[in-house]
């Protein structure tokens, strides 16, 4: 955190000197501006890599201004020729990162997914389990029910039978006379 933070300041005051370089130069004093340039070019180096280009871009083209109000042509060209190429690797930079960010962020967008699809399998074998488990609960209610009902059946045939041999043994045997 604090050295995000001291980058952040060294970006701000980069940007301040550079600013107040552009506004000496704009008002033609030629020596102030050279003060807060160099300034400027002194606080770059502790900049990431990419706000490092954005800076040097900015820099490079106050310095072209600045060679070409003192009349040093040959500097002046070599400043925006660096300007120019600072800006292209920022441009390189900033798109390499924007592709990478899509890169990442559609990674996270897959594993998301894959997560959810884990998520309803898992809620799936949760459900084809309790069911199962409903089920086969069910099937032992109904085998108890069976092998209850069919002990009592054959309890109930057994108790018949001892009592149909009882009545064959205490039945008298009636006379059938004609006139009945």
């Amino acid at each position: 955190e604090n050295i995000e933070k001291d980058e952040r300041s060294f970006e701000f005051m980069c940007g301040v000197n550079i600013s107040l370089g552009e506004c000496y130069l704009a008002k033609g004093d030629i020596r102030t501006a050279a003060y807060f340039i160099d300034k400027a070019r002194n606080g770059i180096p502790q900049y990431r890599e990419r706000d490092k280009y954005n800076r040097l871009r900015a820099l490079y083209a106050l310095e072209s201004s600045y060679y070409s109000r003192t009349g040093d042509a040959d500097r002046a060209a070599m400043y925006l020729d660096s300007a120019l190429m600072a800006a292209s690797r920022f441009e390189r930079l900033t798109g390499e990162r924007f592709i990478l960010l899509g890169e990442q962020e559609l990674q996270e967008a897959k594993i998301e997914i894959k997560n959810q699809q884990i998520a309803r399998q898992r809620n799936i074998i949760l459900f084809t389990l309790t069911g199962s488990a409903a089920i086969l609960f069910a099937l032992l209610v109904i085998l108890g029910l069976y092998r209850r009902r069919n002990a009592a059946y054959k309890k109930l045939a057994q108790k018949a039978q001892e009592w149909s041999m009882q009545e064959e043994t205490v039945r008298i045997p009636v006379s059938i006379a004609p006139e009945n």
